[in-house]
């Protein structure tokens, strides 16, 4: 496939992901969207030049849809994976796993993406908090009063439309301690963020880092000391 053919392609999966964005979204969704696409398309091996066109916009779309918490039904912007998948006549298993080949391609995290960011997301996000200054972390502002895990719990399951019973009963507790756990009242134990990672078909080390960022978090809180916490902490640390 020349280069020609090869842009028309992008062209088209652009087209295609935008009509959905304005349809269902908004425009900054679409320009995101678009954004996405025109990364895969710079590609030395650009993937664009396989599969279905409609697949490539729906990834598209999802992707965009996972990093900005759009399958949660308390998000500003709510969708659902079945919902794209109808729009594109495509299964939602064959749309989340191309979505992961475009994570994978372009290094996207399952956390927070600055470049793929909606702007409301990019303002709250907790780790915009912590900046680095000589090698140590320091809390820019006050602490975020949602916790990061909880959220990130929340948004998963309503994506995937697992029960909070189901993962209760994953981890061998109540649904009401679940709850907790997912509001940010209690904290879930480190076995439990494994199984969550694994039952959620999500990087372990990156559920690992939401669930100990919100125990920092939790710990200093806004004490005036704790910057000067954070830097005895992370000189132990190097040692």
């Amino acid at each position: 496939m020349d280069k020609q053919q090869i842009k028309e392609r992008e062209a088209r999966v652009i087209e295609l992901a935008t009509a959905f964005c304005k349809e269902h979204l908004d425009d900054e969704c679409a320009e995101l969207c678009t954004k996405l696409v025109q990364k895969l398309g710079r590609k030395r091996s650009c993937p664009l030049q396989s599969g279905r066109v409609e697949i490539w916009a729906a990834a598209s779309v999802y992707t965009i849809c996972s990093i900005n918490f759009m399958f949660s039904k308390s998000s500003r912007l709510n969708t659902s994976s079945a919902e794209i998948a109808d729009h594109f006549g495509a299964s939602g298993s064959t749309i989340a796993q191309k979505s992961r080949v475009i994570k994978d391609l372009l290094k996207i995290s399952n956390v927070f993406d600055p470049d793929f960011s909606l702007k409301e997301i990019a303002d709250n996000n907790p780790f915009n908090h912590l900046v680095m200054r000589n090698g140590f972390i320091f809390f820019e502002s006050e602490k975020c009063k949602d916790m990061i895990f909880g959220k990130k719990i929340r948004e998963l399951r309503d994506e995937q439309g697992v029960l909070q019973r189901q993962l209760a009963a994953l981890l061998e507790i109540d649904t009401p301690m679940f709850s907790k756990i997912e509001r940010g009242d209690r904290r879930a134990k480190r076995e439990h963020v494994i199984k969550l990672a694994e039952y959620l078909h999500q990087d372990e080390k990156e559920m690992l880092t939401l669930w100990l960022a919100d125990k920092v978090l939790d710990a200093v809180g806004d004490d005036e000391l704790s910057n000067d916490a954070i830097i005895v902490a992370q000189e132990q640390i190097q040692k």
